[in-house]
């Protein structure tokens, strides 16, 4: 071999080993891995990802590797990591044979000064989960000295301006990784985060200095933004997460007796809370009775309440906006998630119809419970009775969306619930026969089209068609055959109301500058409600009384506009305007309405700021609802020349603290005023009675004000909170009790929530819930109308509480309180307070990975640990044997409830 061979051999061999060196190492730099770093210098950190990796890592300078480091990394390759960690810094690497070598960028000299002030740079773009594709709803983007910052929309869509030559883009969500990118120059970006594989608590844990940063800084007040993951980590009424049973464990949230349907928001009535599904209102979002909402978790993306203070997009009611956002379904591989409880089973399919373009996501779920509970009654009754129960549940999501470009993007979806009560009883023998039946059923529907625009980098709009659905069809009715057969009669009550909505609206978003966003839109509904009344009474064959109110049809335009404006008016002061205008054509009144909205904060230091609210709502939809859980009938009406509709002002002054790095606090004061309440005149009712259904309804007016309390912890393995509320609400009636002031039926003194979940290890986590509020206010009789068979003698009654949960109605005289010439009254409205309400709810949840590599999810918990009797409706007990005294015994329909719950993820 002559000499020039073997030169180019050991060049080829050198060159070889370069090579395959380099690749060796940069394969050692792409290796994906897990690690976490909690408040660990910049150093320590590099010489963690030293053991990880095949090279020795060198430091150029060490001045700038002693800053705190706080960053979990979930399979993450190893050069995004360092890439990560040294953007802030302004360090950079290289490999210098087997050393990764770390050292200071050199800066840029001046030679010149500049006196032009650089011009803006805009970033705009979407925010979204890099494993589905779905996106992420209030992400916080932001400079890393925090002076510019902005989140991303319901829609994921984001614009930051910057007025500097370059800058380095923060994007972070609570679970997800931080990311982090340098900018110099406008552009549109698409940014995919990470989500957290691990527990709860090393999710919260993950929460930065920028989520509180936004809290403290935000004008929006009475605000309270839930995390799915959070909420499903809490114990739930027979293992079925509950979104709005979650809601009322915050403050000023409350929701009835158990089984009662709706909630109740700083001393509204549950009519006044504007419930959004995508941006679509829906009229009674509730299963059975109350125990269970038709939100169905593994279709919600993200859930907004807001208490007060209304930003001026949000109108037509006056009490809380509950917003809430479905999923998307995952656009990058098909996935499916199956679940059952002891109430109910779900399933939710999604998936790509074209990758990264077009998903689209299917959940439904059904109760399970009817069928053994059907049995179970069959089997109770005896050999000349047949009872029936049909009670069941079901509800649909649908949402289908494509992207046709950065700029489009379409979207339909589709709702639908239903719920049905059906109890039939019959007895029958050789002498008589009797059958008794009720039948309830309640109907949602929803569908909407969507389209969403990005007219600039700085303008962004969304356009919605949509329709909207509720029914409520209710019948009580017994035959009755006596001896032979001889004597006969029929009762039978039926009422229906129906609600059909048109909509249409346009909502735009402009981000003007790093200081200054505005909204704006209009939008129209044309409501169609419709309710009818029939009532038969029939003696031996014979039409004794017929009645049925002619069908009362409403159909009126509802128009709405807004304009709203946030302003950074310094670096300490930012304000929330806006002003919402509306109208209501009504067949013989047009009602018009000017609605001022204002928040502000101030930032006092860098852990507290003082905020405060004022805003003016109307709302034009009331509800009339009567009766209880055995019989209950609803009523949606629309205001008319006769009905006015519901005005209020609220004011709101609260306080934000951020108290080191794992707690928070806030306290909150407010004051509200409603005008033109609606509620039945004394002894009016939609039975046997005729004329208009305005004639039987009259207008008052309402005041609550109280105080807030909520300090939590959302770091480490204990989480949780700790809220309590003071407060008062009144009505006052011109028609009812004299016209004197009384408490509102669920004017609750005190009420006191308190949530733990401890993450014990990567598998098991405890989780428990104690509420505790004042009864509420309920009225017995006191008084009976004199009649010509009835004793001038009697007195009035003595209400007494009993041990055995009872309430006493206690007379004298010897009189038969079922003597139909004896008429019950009540003097005082809302006279009595009813026992405190306390429970304790615990859940242990563990997740497992099946042998197939599946997720899953056992949740074993127990309801009402202690067996309290919490009382849901009071039932009346007459006395007999002329004996003036009447108990009213309670009812509970929660006790001492072990549960469990199995999901899984494939």
């Amino acid at each position: 071999m002559n000499f020039i061979n073997l030169t180019k051999l050991l060049v080829f061999v050198g060159l070889y080993f370069i090579v395959t060196t380099s690749f060796a190492q940069n394969k050692s730099l792409n290796t994906p891995i897990n690690i976490s770093f909690e408040q660990e210098e910049l150093k320590d950190c590099l010489l963690q990802l030293e053991e990880k990796m095949d090279l020795t890592i060198a430091f150029n300078s060490e001045k700038k590797l002693t800053q705190k480091i706080s960053k979990s990394y979930a399979n993450t390759p190893i050069n995004k990591i360092l890439d990560d960690l040294l953007i802030a810094p302004n360090l950079s690497y290289k490999i210098v044979g087997n050393s990764l070598v770390i050292y200071a960028n050199k800066k840029t000299q001046k030679t010149s000064v500049n006196l032009t002030p650089p011009k803006a740079i805009v970033i705009s773009g979407y925010v979204y989960d890099e494993r589905t594709g779905e996106v992420l709803i209030g992400a916080n983007i932001y400079e890393s000295d925090f002076k510019n910052a902005t989140t991303s929309n319901q829609f994921g869509f984001f614009s930051l301006s910057v007025k500097k030559e370059s800058a380095i883009i923060h994007f972070s969500y609570l679970g997800y990784n931080n990311y982090q990118v340098k900018v110099t120059q406008s552009q549109e970006l698409i940014v995919k985060l990470l989500a957290n594989n691990q527990t709860l608590e090393a999710v919260i844990v993950t929460a930065k200095e920028e989520e509180e940063n936004e809290k403290l800084t935000r004008p929006a007040m009475s605000t309270h933004n839930l995390q799915m993951e959070e909420v499903k980590q809490l114990p739930a009424l027979a293992g079925e997460t509950d979104v709005l049973k979650t809601l009322t464990l915050l403050p000023s949230i409350k929701q009835g007796e158990d089984g009662a349907a709706g909630f109740y928001v700083r001393g509204g009535n549950i009519d006044q809370n504007l419930i959004l599904m995508d941006g679509i209102p829906l009229y009674n979002p509730y299963h059975l009775f109350g125990f269970l909402s038709t939100f169905n978790p593994d279709a919600i993306n993200d859930i907004e309440i807001i208490k007060g203070a209304f930003p001026a997009r949000y109108g037509g009611r006056v009490s809380s906006v509950i917003d809430v956002s479905l999923k998307e379904g995952n656009n990058q591989k098909w996935e499916t998630n199956l679940s059952v409880s002891l109430l109910a089973a779900k399933a939710t399919v999604s998936g790509p119809l074209v990758k990264d373009k077009s998903s689209i996501l299917i959940s439904a779920r059904r109760t399970i419970l009817d069928l053994p509970y059907r049995l179970l009654i069959a089997s109770t009754a005896d050999e000349n009775q047949e009872t029936k129960h049909v009670l069941n549940f079901a509800d649909l999501n649908l949402k289908w969306n494509y992207r046709f470009s950065t700029k489009d993007r379409l979207y339909i979806a589709t709702y639908f619930s239903n719920d049905v009560n059906d109890f039939n009883d019959t007895y029958s023998d050789t002498m008589s026969s009797k059958d008794y039946k009720v039948d309830q059923r309640w109907k949602n529907g929803m569908a909407s089209l969507r389209w969403n625009h990005l007219y600039s980098n700085k303008l962004f709009s969304n356009t919605t068609a949509y329709f909207s659905h509720y029914s409520f069809n209710y019948l009580l009715g017994d035959n009755y055959t006596s001896e032979e057969r001889v004597i006969s009669s029929v009762n039978t009550n039926e009422i229906g109301s129906k609600i059909n909505d048109f909509g249409l609206k346009q909502d735009y978003h402009l981000f003007l500058n790093q200081k200054n966003e505005t909204r704006f839109g209009i939008g129209g509904v044309l409501h169609n409600y419709e309710f009818s009344v029939r009532t038969k009474k029939q003696e031996n064959n014979t039409d004794d009384l017929y009645y049925e109110t002619p069908k009362q049809a409403m159909k009126d335009i509802e128009l709405s506009s807004y304009l709203e404006h946030e302003w950074e008016v310094h670096p300490q002061v930012k304000i929330n305007g806006g002003l919402h205008a509306s109208a209501f054509l009504a067949s013989k009144k047009t009602y018009y309405s000017m609605q001022p909205r204002l928040s502000m904060s101030y930032l006092i230091n860098d852990n507290v700021s003082l905020k405060l609210g004022y805003a003016q709502m109307t709302q034009y939809a009331h509800l009339l609802s009567k009766g209880n859980l055995v019989y209950k009938s609803d009523f949606w009406i629309l205001s008319s020349d006769k009905i006015k509709p519901i005005n209020s002002t609220q004011y709101s002054l609260g306080t934000y603290f951020s108290l080191g790095k794992q707690f928070s606090l806030s306290v909150e004061g407010y004051y509200k005023t409603m005008e033109n309440l609606i509620n039945f005149k004394p002894g009016a009712s939609f039975i046997l009675q005729e004329g208009p259904v305005e004639d039987k309804i009259t207008q008052g007016s309402g005041k609550s004000y109280g105080g807030e309390f909520l300090f939590q912890k959302t770091k480490g393995r204990f989480t949780g909170w700790l809220g309590y509320t003071l407060a008062w609400s009144t009505r006052q009636f011109e028609d009812i009790n004299f016209g004197k002031t009384f408490y509102d039926i669920y004017d609750r003194r005190h009420d006191l929530s308190l949530v733990g979940n401890y993450s014990l290890n990567d598998k098991w986590s405890l989780n428990s819930v104690f509420v505790f509020s004042t009864g509420g206010f309920s009225n017995f009789s006191t008084h009976s109308y004199i009649t010509p068979n009835y004793n001038p003698n009697a007195t009035g009654y003595n209400v007494i509480y009993g041990a055995d949960n009872t309430v006493t109605v206690d007379g004298s005289n010897g009189n038969d309180v079922n003597n139909p010439t004896l008429i019950h009254n009540t003097s005082n409205i809302n006279e009595y307070r009813l026992p405190n309400y306390h429970r304790l709810d615990i859940t242990a949840i563990k997740k497992i990975t099946t042998k197939r590599k599946r997720q899953a999810e056992l949740k074993l918990g127990i309801t009402n640990l202690y067996n309290n009797f919490n009382p849901s409706f009071y039932k009346p007990n007459f006395g007999e044997n002329e004996e003036v005294k009447s108990k009213y015994v309670a009812v509970s329909i929660f006790p001492f409830m072990p549960f469990v719950n199995y999901s899984i993820t494939f």
